[in-house]
């Protein structure tokens, strides 16, 4: 133990000088290394320099959603946001009222699991019925103009019934006008034995403008969500028909971000005209993170390397952290590969184990080990092409947080533990 303790301790000091001296006589080159007191002394041979941009997400796929997303807020940092979302639904039976039924209420009723934002304001809900026919089976993204649908507002007589503000109970009950539940409720005859979806298209679910307030998630699979038709007929009173949310019910979210926050990036047309101190991770249609290690090739010209451990390790900004009490952080987040196509891949790493549907926000940082795909970058088996980050589900959650890049004093960067072979 104590010989095999000893010569470890040894090769890594004796590493440790090569790559140091190696490093200095790199440095034309641009070999970037991050001052002494950043480095992990224990475990790391050295760590890299780190670049990091924020890009734009125009569009994302949100098709076939479990959680519809609902609501604004006005983001101190990030600027105006909003979310709404499209949903069908489809008979729970084969509807059967009775003698002589007579329609008593029509009530929509959506269960939320999480909140983000001020959960204290009060929001008045939209709901129209869209007259434009949505499939399962296609794709919608989340910059869909709603006009496009064709929506027909349904919040006609009942305007204090289409508030919301979240509560405790989780359930957001909204009566809608009799008018709109006698269409479905005396033409029966007409959708009972088709294809319901051609009857009734679906709703669009949105709120008046962006105001400071939150955005909710609705569960809407949950045995809560549905559309219910109370009635009575010439034998029972008190009847319920529901109409649920299933599988074959297309759905989807819809996003409208605006980062017109006086202290946000000015030109995020142009990401790579320049480099900040810190970088800007969004979910819902929002912001990705583009990194790249450009000076890692430079390990091809001193020899061959064998990586132990490769660590990127991404700090919040700490200026901002006091902001996540209100707008919270992404609890999971994505790396991806970027392939010689510039298309985006998981990292092997990743693909045998859980940790490849997210890695998790703790201590205020993400760690993620992408050793393999760095051993093969520095034996020049793979192009060092960089990685994209971005939240884990976007599409349904809109949590966001800064993050320091590069450039930062508390900066992202790439710890290695090496072997020279």
């Amino acid at each position: 133990m104590y010989n095999k303790l000893g010569f470890s301790v040894i090769s890594i000091i004796m590493l440790f000088s090569a790559f140091f001296f190696s490093c200095n006589k790199s440095s034309d080159a641009g070999l970037d290394i991050v001052p002494e007191d950043y480095l992990i002394k224990t475990s790391a041979v050295d760590t890299f320099r780190v670049v990091a941009r924020t890009y734009k997400i125009d569009s994302l796929l949100t098709s076939n959603i479990s959680d519809g997303l609902l609501g604004s807020y006005i983001d101190p940092i990030f600027g105006d946001f909003k979310a709404s979302f499209v949903m069908e639904i489809s008979p729970l039976t084969v509807p059967s009222f009775g003698t002589d039924p007579v329609l008593d209420s029509v009530v929509l009723y959506l269960r939320y699991d999480t909140v983000f934002g001020n959960k204290s304001v009060v929001q008045t809900i939209n709901i129209s019925e869209i007259t434009e026919r949505v499939r399962v089976d296609s794709s919608y993204f989340s910059n869909l103009d709603p006009s496009t649908l064709g929506p027909i507002p349904l919040s006609l007589e009942v305007p204090v019934d289409l508030t919301f503000k979240p509560e405790s109970d989780s359930l957001l009950v909204l009566k809608l006008p009799l008018e709109f539940g006698r269409k479905l409720f005396d033409n029966v005859a007409d959708w009972k034995d088709t294809t319901f979806a051609t009857f009734f298209k679906g709703f669009l679910i949105s709120t008046n403008s962006t105001i400071d307030a939150s955005i909710s998630a609705f569960n809407l699979f949950h045995s809560d969500t549905r559309l219910s038709l109370y009635y009575h007929n010439s034998t029972t009173d008190s009847l319920q028909y529901k109409f649920t949310v299933s599988n074959t019910c297309s759905r989807f979210n819809l996003f409208d971000q605006q980062y017109n926050s006086p202290d946000f990036i000015a030109d995020l047309v142009n990401p790579e005209a320049h480099e900040d101190s810190v970088v800007y991770l969004q979910g819902g249609s929002g912001l990705k993170v583009k990194i790249q290690f450009p000076y890692l090739d430079l390990l091809k010209n001193q020899g061959t390397w064998g990586v132990n451990r490769a660590e990127l390790i991404i700090n919040a900004d700490p200026s901002t952290i006091s902001t996540q009490s209100i707008y919270s952080p992404p609890t999971n987040v994505v790396l991806y590969a970027i392939n010689d196509e510039g298309k985006l891949e998981f990292l092997s790493e990743y693909l045998l184990s859980n940790e490849y549907l997210g890695v998790k926000y703790s201590s205020n940082q993400y760690i993620f080990d992408i050793s393999f795909i760095t051993q093969k970058i520095i034996t020049g088996k793979r192009k060092n092409n960089g990685f994209v980050l971005m939240v884990k589900d976007g599409n349904i959650i809109p949590s966001r947080i800064v993050l320091s890049s590069g450039k930062h004093s508390s900066p992202m960067k790439l710890a290695l533990t090496l072997t020279k072979l």
